[in-house]
């Protein structure tokens, strides 16, 4: 039998827990309501970054990709995306691993450790996946609307990043980029604007 329970925390987060005895496979997804509009007006794709950069570890987990680690290694698959105004972040996992798997994802929330040594390899990751979407049609279509859309509204920006709009421009800017990744996460990530499903085994 399917059970269902809703549940507002007293920090804002809004959860639901859906539980049923016989499922193969756990699960969860994190949904913030902010994304890369958002970014800041000269350093475009830092929520992008700043969603590759929670993968790379946290106080209590410090491991680089631990939580990848130990959710692969158990069945599961696990990822992220931004768009433009919310990020997701999910996985799933055998059902008897999943409390482990949801202490190591929380911990991306409460105190990622954003390691400079983390910055320059996931700069490039972003990078590459900027370059995987040269050659698409529909990806090119949509940056062309976004270039005749109005300029003066975050929807015109470049969103994804790459090395010219997140290392390059904050160097001439000035700026840290590991600065400009804690500020938008202390400024934006609050439990307030993130909604949480759990799927296990276990009774809610």
């Amino acid at each position: 039998m399917w059970n269902y329970r809703g549940l507002e925390l007293s920090n804002g987060m809004l959860c639901v827990l859906i539980s049923h005895p016989s499922i193969d496979m756990a699960a969860a997804a994190l949904d913030i309501s902010i994304g890369s509009l958002a970014d800041p007006r000269d350093v475009t794709g830092i929520a992008h970054f700043l969603e590759h950069m929670l993968f790379m570890g946290s106080t209590k987990y410090p491991g680089e990709n631990e939580y990848s680690k130990l959710v692969q290694s158990n069945g599961g698959a696990c990822n992220a995306y931004t768009s433009g105004n919310r990020t997701n972040y999910y996985f799933d996992i055998h059902p008897s691993l999943l409390s482990d798997a949801l202490d190591v994802f929380a911990h991306f929330f409460i105190s990622p450790l954003l390691s400079p040594s983390s910055i320059g390899r996931e700069l490039q990751a972003v990078h590459s996946e900027f370059e995987s979407y040269l050659g698409q049609d529909s990806w090119r279509i949509f940056q062309v609307d976004k270039l005749t859309s109005d300029p003066e509204h975050p929807y015109s920006r470049f969103t994804i990043g790459n090395m010219e709009s997140l290392r390059t421009t904050s160097n001439l800017c000035g700026t840290d980029i590991r600065q400009v990744l804690i500020d938008f996460y202390e400024n934006e990530y609050s439990a307030n604007r993130m909604s949480l499903a759990v799927l296990g085994n276990r009774k809610c």
